[in-house]
């Protein structure tokens, strides 16, 4: 409607279906333009210069790109040859520079995911030192659950998500953080002045009112992402599988031979 456009942004009714869709409180809410925002918003409040940022190599890029961008220092962990992460690496790298963690669970670009089982240890040792943990879950969909009871056992840990993905709504641009109320109410300092558009927060409603179309679009990205696992690995490539809503695949012949397979 025309008031859409010409008048600032109602929210409520948004932050109000995010959080029962989450079945958490309003006040658990950090509502935000694309998850990168969100993001940026972390290292705003907990990254200085010669501070230390730890997270996966390879990652999201923007880590390392807001890292650089608010002078911290980047630490990197590398992945192992068995496509995951060693815990007690990322641990080791851990020092009294230490001012943030970022973790995406599903991993992008390698697809791995981490149980709340085999993360929480790290998480408990991270909260006993004071060290803020985030844990982006755009890919969230795709896995097998959420971390986010994490987020309120302990008060260091927030959990990042997105309307980009299994939601389809890259272009409008909506994201939110879910955290306690602690650590949302120290994000909310860096809060926009309008978090999202109008538009952006009505397209957001319009998804959580229909999420069954959601659940049956990552169906059916499942269903045909075996489909496609199956073919190539019958055809002898080498495939490696994801939590995600893509596979990495490769052969001899530089998948020369990847048109015919798929025709």
């Amino acid at each position: 409607k025309q008031t859409d456009f010409i008048t600032y942004p109602y929210l409520d009714t948004l932050k109000n279906k995010i959080s029962e869709y989450n079945g958490v409180k309003k006040n658990n809410i950090f509502l935000v333009p694309g998850s990168d925002i969100g993001i940026k918003s972390m290292f705003e409040l907990c990254v200085t210069p010669g501070s230390e940022v730890i997270s996966t190599l390879p990652s999201f890029p923007m880590y390392k790109v807001y890292c650089d961008l608010y002078d911290g220092i980047f630490i990197p962990v590398s992945y192992e040859e068995n496509l995951t992460y060693s815990i007690d690496k990322l641990e080791a790298q851990i020092t009294s520079k230490t001012s943030l963690i970022i973790l995406a669970n599903p991993n992008n670009p390698i697809g791995d995911y981490k149980t709340e089982e085999e993360l929480e240890p790290f998480i408990k040792k991270t909260n006993k030192l004071g060290i803020p943990v985030l844990i982006d879950e755009a890919y969230v969909e795709f896995s097998p659950g959420t971390l986010k009871e994490l987020s309120f056992k302990y008060n260091n840990v927030c959990i990042s998500r997105t309307f980009s993905k299994a939601w389809g709504g890259a272009g409008v641009r909506l994201g939110y953080i879910i955290g306690n109320s602690r650590i949302i109410s120290q994000l909310s300092k860096w809060r926009l002045m309008h978090e999202v558009t109008g538009i952006a927060a009505k397209y957001g409603c319009y998804l959580l009112d229909n999420k069954y179309e959601m659940e049956n679009y990552v169906h059916l990205v499942n269903k045909e992402k075996n489909i496609l696992k199956n073919k190539l690995n019958k055809a002898g490539f080498d495939v490696i599988d994801s939590y995600t809503n893509w596979i990495h695949f490769n052969d001899k012949t530089d998948n020369k031979r990847t048109d015919q397979i798929l025709d």
